[in-house]
């Protein structure tokens, strides 16, 4: 009887004994693949210095009614649409692995201050119940495709061209360059929709940078002296689309050491009255192959550990 006891005992110190070497390997692997680098003050201070510099740009964009909210819910057609039509939001994705966007409390706070702690439940809900009576095929609530499709091209050169025209005139007029302050917001979006005649159609500021250049970029676009080529949709037939410009005048920021490990990949914002922050989730990555190497081998030592203790 003792001995069955003894036994039983020396199969549970086994068990005990494996699951922590095994943790403890996995572990020290886990480190030697993400966590070599440490950080050195300097880039603790740039990394401070970039997050209070991405606060100072976003009270700015709020000045300059750039108000901004990140959503990553590709599931929710019409959701973009609805925030800047309806509340002058726009829609910013998150990109995978990004460390941290220091803008997103400061966006928040405002957004809830003003329209209330509800606002992106609110906002989903509306987008759901537009979808459920107009389900998505690709069409925007004003009857402009933003599907696939094979996008618009300026007929005069090219997209190129026209950036290279826009930065050659604001030169001219000494709007350019900025003050460079990376503090300073420099991003101009402008939304154009493009008819099937290859004509532009509506140009509507969506992310601005002063008054001055808002206003001249506008003017240039409405005088463009080329047409489009019309957009096509997958069948071929020419449809009127929505095309977004993007124009950066302004100083970038440093960038930030991502410090993720490239298996975490952006999920969802988990959002709160004061502060936001963003939710990692795990993606099969080599650390992830290794640990389930380890369980297996951690498997086979019980199952011969036991054996042999059982013969005994």
């Amino acid at each position: 009887m003792i001995k069955k006891i003894l036994k039983y005992v020396i199969i549970l110190i086994l068990i005990i004994v494996g699951f922590f070497t095994f943790k403890s390997i996995n572990r020290l692997i886990y480190k030697s693949i993400y966590e070599r680098p440490i950080d050195s003050l300097s880039i603790k201070k740039r990394d401070s210095l970039v997050c209070e510099c991405s606060k100072v740009r976003a009270r700015k964009d709020i000045i300059l009614g750039n108000i901004k909210a990140y959503f990553n819910d590709w599931s929710k057609p019409y959701l973009d649409e609805i925030a800047f039509n309806g509340y002058g939001i726009l829609i910013e994705p998150l990109f995978p692995n990004e460390k941290r966007i220091c803008d997103i409390g400061v966006m928040d706070s405002f957004i809830y201050a003003r329209f209330g702690n509800d606002f992106f439940e609110k906002l989903e809900k509306k987008a759901d119940s537009i979808n459920a009576l107009k389900p998505w095929k690709g069409i925007s609530l004003d009857g402009v495709s933003v599907g696939e499709l094979k996008y618009p091209k300026y007929r005069c050169g090219g997209d190129s061209t026209i950036y290279k025209l826009i930065e050659d005139s604001l030169t001219k007029r000494g709007l350019l360059p900025m003050e460079l302050n990376e503090c300073i917001p420099g991003d101009l979006v402008i939304d154009i929709v493009i008819t099937q005649e290859g004509k532009l159609n509506t140009i509507m500021c969506l992310e601005k940078v002063n008054p001055a250049i808002d206003s001249c970029v506008i003017n240039l676009l409405k005088k463009l002296p080329c047409d489009f080529q019309p957009a096509e949709s997958t069948e071929g037939k020419k449809v009127s689309v929505r095309k977004k410009m993007y124009f950066f005048f302004g100083k970038p920021l440093p960038p930030v050491r991502k410090r993720l490990p490239p298996n975490l990949f952006y999920d969802r914002i988990i959002r709160g009255k004061e502060t936001s922050k963003i939710l990692f989730l795990y993606r099969p990555g080599i650390s992830n192959y290794i640990s389930l190497f380890l369980f297996i081998v951690y498997i086979v030592f019980l199952i011969f550990g036991i054996k042999y203790v059982l013969k005994k």
